[in-house]
This record gives C-alpha cells, sequence and structure tokens, in this order.
C-alpha cells in the first residue's frame, strides 16, 4: 500500500461521534464551576491564598445559588455578609477588614464574569469597601502574662524573635508595633 492510499474501516468499527451536550455551556455550568476556573486561571497560588480562595467561592456561591446575578442580590450579599459570624468566635460578628478580603475575591470574580460575556453589567461596583474599625487602644500585659509568654516561647526556635519583641515591649513600655518597626 502506497502512502497515499487510505485503508477504510468496515462501518460497523466506525464508531459515532459524541452527540453535542444538549445545553449549551454556558447555561450547563455551575457557578461553583466557573468560581473554579476562575482561581485556576489566576496562575499559582500560595496555600494559604487557594483556602481564603476557597473559603470566599464557598460562600459566594452558596448565597447566589437559585438567585440571579443582579444588583439586588448584591445588596443582600452585604446584608449576608455583615450578619455572619466569626468563625473562631461565633458570639462575634464578622469584622470589615474580613469582608473587604471576602469582597475583593468576589468582585475580582464578578469583573471576570463580565469580561467573559457571563454578565452585562459590572456587579462589581455594587459591592462596597467597608470601613476599617478604628484603632484599639494598645493593650497593656501583666506581668503574670509576661512571664507566660516567655515560658511558653522557651526552647521554641521559630518564637524567638516574637520573644524578644515582647521582652523589649514590655521593658520599654512600648507597643509591639513601635518595636516591629526599630531599626
Amino acid at each position: 500500500m502506497s502512502s497515499t492510499e487510505l485503508e477504510l474501516l468496515p462501518p460497523e468499527l466506525v464508531k459515532a461521534p459524541p452527540p453535542p451536550p444538549a445545553l449549551p455551556l454556558r447555561r450547563a455550568t455551575t457557578l461553583w464551576n466557573l468560581w473554579d476556573t476562575y482561581v485556576r486561571m489566576r496562575g499559582e497560588l500560595r496555600p494559604l491564598t487557594l483556602d481564603f480562595y476557597g473559603y470566599a467561592g464557598r460562600m459566594c456561591c452558596k448565597f447566589y445559588t437559585g438567585k440571579p446575578l443582579s444588583p439586588q442580590t448584591a445588596t443582600e450579599w452585604m446584608d449576608f455578609l455583615l450578619a455572619s459570624k466569626n468563625q473562631k468566635r461565633p458570639e462575634e460578628r464578622t469584622c470589615p477588614t474580613r469582608i473587604n478580603k471576602i469582597n475583593s475575591k468576589v468582585r475580582g470574580f464578578f469583573r471576570w464574569l463580565k469580561k467573559m460575556g457571563y454578565l452585562n453589567f459590572d456587579l462589581a461596583d455594587c459591592l462596597p469597601i467597608l470601613k476599617e474599625s478604628e484603632p484599639r487602644a494598645p493593650e497593656v500585659i501583666t506581668e503574670e502574662e509576661y512571664e507566660r509568654i516567655k515560658a511558653y516561647a522557651a526552647g521554641r526556635n521559630r518564637f524567638q524573635v516574637h520573644l524578644w519583641l515582647v521582652i523589649l515591649g514590655y521593658r520599654t513600655g512600648m507597643t509591639l508595633v513601635d518595636c516591629c518597626h526599630l531599626r
């Protein structure tokens, strides 16, 4: 057989191509699949950043499931975040800093959805940036707490820098922030 001749298979051995999907991709995909695609397109992320993207994505996708992506639901999303509880201390509400961090991830996702043609308007503009809470007065640690910190950090190499900052701050009366900025 020459290289220009083709060998034809009998019809019973030829498989038919798979049927096209019943729905176009735009309607068949879920919000979570889009979020996952968005995060993967962001490139190689550090593990903690990836975990936070997962946390923000689960919250966003859980809230928006069955709801339209509209400015009205964006205001409901903000109300949902403001009413949400702190994970570590359930008696407290989520702080504005964490809400802003969650919303920064969601804003990026909404802008990506608009760029990809899934949204006709920029839903990211509907998510406000909250004012940060007022800074608290520096807390003063007691001698008992100071001794407890020293005992805990003794023999633990990774806490030696922290230990010296606590000692410096306690002995001089400076805040830990001031100690960290010393040169």
